[in-house]
């Protein structure tokens, strides 16, 4: 990967977007650890009955990815009891 941003950015300080796209195996690489790692809970979950939430259908055999959001506040309220 350094080879590649060597190639491509060489020894300067800002990179233009036409260089960011030739950056093929450093992109490879990031989208795979976002893929592995994601900066957001979630989870995936399989519907095993038709289900409806906020005039959603979703039908059975269906996989869906469930997002986990929560208040920052929230948690910290709830642990100071």
């Amino acid at each position: 990967m350094k080879k590649e941003i060597l190639d491509v950015v060489g020894f300067r300080s800002e990179i233009s977007y036409d260089g960011f796209t030739k950056l093929k195996y450093c992109s490879s690489v990031i989208k795979e650890t976002l893929r592995i790692n994601p900066p957001f809970a979630t989870s995936f979950r399989y519907c095993d009955h038709d289900f409806s939430i906020c005039n959603l259908k979703i039908p059975i055999d269906s996989n869906i990815w469930v997002f986990i959001i929560f208040d920052i506040k929230m948690l910290i309220k709830s642990n100071d009891k």
